[in-house]
């Protein structure tokens, strides 16, 4: 049995005690404290179970991606396995010494020098309480300023993926370039067929479609200061790809994550609860019920509900789990997935827990009110522009004097919804009154 299915049959058999506990005609105070270690309990397993089905899809899609390259490799290029050992060597190569031997070089891609660097290296130094100087850096093509190589790139992306959920259920536009670009959209729902006369000398009407443009622009993102020691580089018991990978992945997910879902979209990307409209207000204040759900999904015009999916905090998913668990009809609204074959789901449709929308606190009127706790809707309409590749700029000089290397990672982003009139993502708003 695989490591993921076995963790997810843990879940399941605690899912069933929670259900027992609930079947109670009365719970006391220990029953929700049961309740709530048993949860806790179920949600780690659901997230190790996903770890592992996610790595062991990996090492699936990682055979068939070696067997595809096998198939073009010509006499005396490496091998899939080497390339990735040489793109370690070359990064490794680069974060210790600043440059790439010619051997190497093929596996790092030079880095675009941008004006704007300077500025925000400088604000990081100075928001760290350092001294900056200027001269202490290389972003310069050909004389030390490199990109990661695409390998270590898309494993970065993959760990992202794991900060939030806007990576996981936005619609990922790539561009090479940051330029502003219009994306035109048109809303003819308006108009539909109709019948035409036999009369000899009928005619049609010309409609017009309404259309209008959105514009998507490009916002710098950065990590940050990211400091190693050159042991940490050097000595032979750490990977230095997995250490970086996770740094970086970590500051620049939830960064990504956070404009993503909060963004106000002035000078900044507009995040999906600023975007979305108003779908409905929860019956109460202290508690959230599974007609608050029912209202927000049918709140949705029909044509987005067939992609529809809901996203909320995870404090959200815990009543909704409470509310579930204790419901007297005979279908649940929530419904966990035991099998690992699809997504737990919500009134039949599944959910995202993003981390950076509303926290819901059960029984507390003044903590809830006006809180857009939860979001339904089509989230394919909702667009994340990323322009190239996340960038690294390494610092040459400025933490010689403690042996460390400084690491600076820039990405370039913007995000919006796509409205042409139709609210493909709506929120649910805490009433109140």
């Amino acid at each position: 049995m695989k490591k993921s299915q076995e963790l997810r049959k843990k879940a399941e058999s605690l899912y069933r005690n929670i259900k027992d506990l609930y079947s109670k005609s009365e719970l006391t105070d220990e029953d929700n404290k049961k309740f709530d270690q048993w949860n806790t309990e179920y949600d780690s397993l659901m997230e190790q179970a996903s770890k592992f089905e996610a790595f062991e899809m990996k090492e699936i899609e990682e055979a068939e991606q070696v067997r595809e390259v096998e198939k073009t490799l010509k006499k005396g290029d490496p091998t899939p396995e080497k390339r990735k050992e040489l793109e370690g060597l070359a990064l490794k190569e680069y974060l210790l010494t600043g440059t790439v031997s010619g051997e190497l070089r093929q596996f790092m891609a030079p880095a675009k020098k941008e004006d704007d660097d300077k500025g925000y290296i400088k604000k990081a130094f100075e928001d760290a309480g350092l001294t900056y100087r200027a001269a202490q850096q290389s972003t310069t093509d050909g004389s030390g300023g490199y990109t990661i190589p695409q390998g270590f790139q898309a494993e970065i992306e993959k760990a992202m993926k794991a900060y939030g959920g806007i990576m996981e259920t936005a619609r990922i536009w790539r561009t090479d370039s940051g330029n502003v670009v219009d994306w035109p959209k048109a809303n003819d729902t308006s108009n539909r067929a109709y019948l035409l006369s036999e009369a000899g000398n009928a005619e049609t009407s010309a409609v017009k479609i309404t259309d209008a443009n959105q514009q998507f622009e490009a916002y710098k993102l950065t990590t940050g200061l990211l400091r190693l020691s050159s042991e940490l580089i050097q000595d032979s018991a750490f990977n230095i790809e997995q250490v970086v990978t996770e740094f970086l992945a970590e500051r620049m997910g939830r960064g990504v994550n956070y404009y993503g879902t909060l963004g106000s979209g002035s000078s900044q990307p507009k995040g999906v609860v600023v975007a979305a409209a108003h779908g409905n207000n929860t019956a109460d204040d202290q508690a959230i019920a599974p007609s608050d759900f029912l209202n927000l999904q049918h709140e949705v015009d029909p044509a987005y509900r067939v992609n529809g999916r809901y996203m909320f905090h995870d404090s959200v998913l815990k009543e909704i789990k409470r509310q579930s668990l204790i419901a007297t009809a005979g279908f649940p609204f929530w419904l966990p997935d035991f099998a690992g074959t699809s997504p737990g789901t919500i009134l039949g449709n599944p959910y995202t827990v993003n981390q950076d929308m509303a926290v819901f606190t059960q029984g507390s009127a003044s903590a809830n009110d006006a809180a857009k706790i939860a979001l339904f809707g089509d989230f394919s309409k909702f667009i994340l522009r990323l322009v190239g590749n996340m960038r690294l700029v390494r610092l040459n000089e400025r933490f010689g004097d403690t042996d460390e290397i400084g690491i600076v990672g820039f990405w370039r982003i913007d995000s919006d919804l796509l409205e042409a009139g139709m609210h493909p993502v709506k929120y649910m708003r805490v009433s109140a009154t």
